[in-house]
């Protein structure tokens, strides 16, 4: 398994996605398209990190958080919708989702 591969691995990069986020964050000089993917990227693998601590399984190779959360709640974690909706900012920063947003 490679090092990104296993939950320390995509946790470490959660917090570099996170990282260049924050440096991202005045709407002045970076577009929110950009900061955006990276927060949604930081979601993302911070989930599928979660994921690798329940499973054994490789999480699925997925820009998708709805899914991701779907998952985590069917292996029986605590997600409430409280949970899933504070990460829902993200979702428009998803994969083909960014593609299509109008400008």
């Amino acid at each position: 398994m490679a090092p990104a591969e296993t939950p320390s691995g995509f946790l470490r990069i959660a917090r570099r996605d996170l990282t260049a986020a924050r440096a991202m964050a005045d709407p002045s000089v970076f577009d929110e398209d950009v900061w955006g993917f990276y927060l949604q990227q930081a979601t993302e693998k911070a989930l599928k990190a979660w994921w690798l601590v329940l499973s054994p399984d490789q999480p699925p190779f997925t820009h998708n958080l709805r899914l991701l959360f779907q998952m985590l709640r069917d292996q029986g974690q605590p997600l409430s919708p409280t949970s899933v909706s504070a990460a829902s900012p993200c979702l428009p920063y998803c994969g083909a989702t960014t593609r299509n947003r109008s400008r």
